[in-house]
């Protein structure tokens, strides 16, 4: 048996069985997990996009995308929390050990170590909390993903986090070659949270929270585009995007409002109008005589209250302006 006390990095280590290493961080690959945060849903996307070079090493750069959803208190409505880049994050990969650097690391640490067998013991000191993480491989074996045999380990979990030396149990933690954690087992429930690159600390145990990407991994793909489902990724996709695209006709606006000869019509990128329509309040149609696809000419239309009927890919609605 093996017993190691790693210090000061912070980072978690895992198994070996005797496979060839697969190449993680290949140009283009992409993760995907869903992703959820004080009442926030969404999902993350971490794709591998180039090379860096800090303090020497080569590492492959990990750009982070979040996009989430969440209710408006106020009014009630689903909408777009955060839509764009959640940060850049690096790794490189030496053998069966993955390193890893992030904007809070003073030095790269490592990650992940395929080398470990079953009944190896390590320990993981976290620095900001004085804590230490003990580890017991419990099993190795291996699972076949996308063509490649990739190494799997399990492994029991357990923390002095909340009593210095006095060691409890968290649960369980699976760990795939090529995706990192995949799944957690906390007081005998499985809770599907996983990460490629836990931050800092990623078991969720009140003043030991440091949560990393987000929770389980939905599905993953290669520089080459092809998709491996680790859950039903393009249903959850779908149902996503499509509560995220619609929630985007929240942020159609029509200005200036009251106006005399034109509006102009601000409306997110994302969204690709099919067709326009201006009706009064009593149901008339009125041809929408555009100046170009964001600005409507109204100089033809009597004084009154009008309706403008928006119809995108993603969805329908309609936004009132007052002719003066």
């Amino acid at each position: 048996m093996k017993i190691r006390l790693l210090f000061p990095t912070i980072l978690i280590l895992f198994m070996s069985v005797k496979t060839e290493a697969q190449i993680w961080f290949g140009d283009g690959d992409k993760y995907v997990y869903s992703w959820g945060n004080f009442g926030e849903g969404g999902y993350m996307e971490l794709t591998v996009s180039g090379d860096s070079v800090i303090g020497g090493q080569n590492y492959k750069v990990v750009e982070r995308y979040l996009k989430s959803a969440c209710l408006d208190i106020i009014t009630g409505e689903v909408i777009v929390c955060f839509d764009g880049d959640y940060g850049k994050r690096f790794a490189y990969q030496q053998g069966d050990s993955i390193f890893y650097y992030s904007p809070y690391s003073e030095f790269p640490r490592l990650q992940y170590d395929f080398s470990l067998v079953e009944g190896d013991t390590f320990k993981m000191v976290i620095e900001e909390t004085l804590t230490t993480l003990l580890f017991v491989v419990d099993s190795v074996g291996s699972v076949d993903i996308m063509n490649a045999t990739r190494k799997v380990q399990y492994f029991t979990t357990y923390t002095d986090c909340y009593s210095p030396g006095d060691f409890t149990l968290i649960g369980k933690t699976k760990v795939i070659e090529g995706f990192g954690i995949v799944d957690q087992e906390i007081n005998n429930t499985s809770n599907n949270i996983g990460y490629l690159f836990p931050e800092e600390m990623y078991y969720h145990l009140g003043p030991c929270v440091q949560d990393g990407e987000g929770w389980s991994v939905r599905c993953f793909s290669n520089s080459e585009g092809s998709w491996e489902l680790v859950e039903d990724c393009y249903e959850f996709y779908e149902i996503v995007n499509s509560t995220l695209e619609k929630n985007k006709l929240l942020e159609i606006t029509v200005s200036p409002n009251p106006a005399s000869d034109k509006i102009n019509i601000d409306y997110p990128t994302e969204l690709k109008l099919n067709k326009m329509a201006v009706y009064s309040i009593d149901g008339t149609n009125f041809p929408a005589r555009l100046i170009n696809d964001r600005t409507l000419d109204i100089s033809n239309l009597n004084h009154g209250i009008y309706i403008i009927k928006f119809q995108f890919e993603s969805g329908e609605t309609v936004r009132r302006f007052v002719k003066n």
